[in-house]
């Protein structure tokens, strides 16, 4: 068996073939196996595969290749985390990046990690910084900011509900039902209401630089590094605002 391969095929157990017929067992220094036509075996933990793709990958990280040893899983941690910020980068890039000045902020707000969303751009956009500190406002001028958008509202139907009692009961059960017309007529208003006042926002396609923003909003000072005219002092805890 090749020591650069994970897997090995039933003519390295010293038999050919030909000569075994598909359903019957073999007994072999790896366990009783079961023949199969074109059968091959994990060269690690010899279990029986259906072809040689799945043979290599049986225990082989999906990602690099290479032996799992003893993670679990079906990829290495490092290479999951790899993978991951890849994607998460690939992501990011595909992300169009436009000019304040051409986003309708009635549409649009910044997407940050706070627990409402911010509609008004210039308080986002602190709340940004601040919860950025200690990193200074210049180190943060050539970051980027995904926008989000308003998610319409989507109805919600009486049908799904009808189903159900025709599922859990008996065929046509919801047709003997009483005040459904009404429950409709509820289900009418509710849609409406929340068509008109129900708010959520979802990650668009669309991303703003820091510094385009902060030259937009007129904040000049950020611009020069210096929070509400003061040198690096916002937020948290400084050296000069070491907090209470």
């Amino acid at each position: 068996m090749d020591p650069k391969h994970l897997w090995i095929d039933i003519v390295d157990l010293g038999k050919k073939k030909e000569d075994l017929a598909p359903g019957t067992y073999l007994e072999t220094d790896m366990g009783r196996v079961l023949v199969q036509t074109k059968t091959w075996f994990c060269g690690k933990c010899h279990r029986a595969c259906v072809d040689l793709d799945h043979a290599k990958r049986c225990c082989a990280c999906s990602e690099c290749g290479e032996y799992l040893g003893e993670e679990v899983g079906a990829i290495h941690r490092e290479c999951y985390d790899k993978a991951q910020k890849k994607r998460e980068q690939d992501r990011w890039d595909k992300k169009k990046l436009v000019s304040p000045d051409e986003v309708d902020w009635n549409e649009r707000v910044l997407s940050i990690e706070w627990s409402y969303v911010i509609e008004d751009p210039e308080e986002a956009l602190e709340i940004y910084l601040d919860d950025q500190h200690p990193t200074p406002i210049k180190d943060l001028l050539d970051t980027e900011i995904v926008l989000m958008k308003k998610d319409p509202w989507k109805d919600v139907y009486i049908e799904p509900i009808l189903e159900r009692v025709d599922e859990e009961y008996f065929e046509e059960a919801s047709e003997h039902l009483h005040g459904v017309e009404e429950l409709e007529q509820a289900f009418r208003v509710f849609n409406e209401i929340n068509r008109e006042k129900f708010s959520a926002w979802i990650e668009c396609d669309e991303k703003v630089r820091v510094r385009d923003l902060v030259a937009w909003l007129g904040k000049t000072d950020w611009l020069e590094g210096k929070w509400n005219g003061e040198e690096e002092e916002r937020g948290g805890e400084t050296e000069s605002n070491p907090g209470e």
